[in-house]
């Protein structure tokens, strides 16, 4: 399982991937043997009254299902990261145990 995580954001510790890829392994260690590869985007936006709020998208590859891809845009920097991974971890739980036969 290949992780890729991107960081488009600004004065992050460089710790912050290691962190993201623990939590990725630690939650998909159950369905890792459905997983081709991960990508993990962050990037920063300003909504519409001028907050600033980290977005999130997460794309995973799936073996012999189709892929997901999952959005999360909150202004607490690990909310963020955490739901994205849990609507993740949701959708590939159900698709595994429908055999990808529900639309999701």
């Amino acid at each position: 399982m290949k992780i890729d995580i991107q960081n488009a954001l600004d004065n992050l510790d460089p710790t912050v991937e290691a962190d993201i890829q623990r939590r990725l392994l630690l939650a998909l260690s159950k369905v890792k043997s459905h997983i081709s590869s991960i990508t993990f985007i962050l990037s920063d936006v300003v909504n519409e009254i001028d907050h600033h709020a980290t977005h999130c998208s997460l794309s995973i590859t799936l073996k012999r299902l189709s892929d997901i891809l999952v959005e999360e845009t909150q202004t607490d920097f690990n909310s963020a990261i955490d739901r994205t991974i849990q609507k993740a971890t949701h959708i590939i739980s159900r698709k595994i145990s429908t055999g990808g036969n529900e639309r999701l």
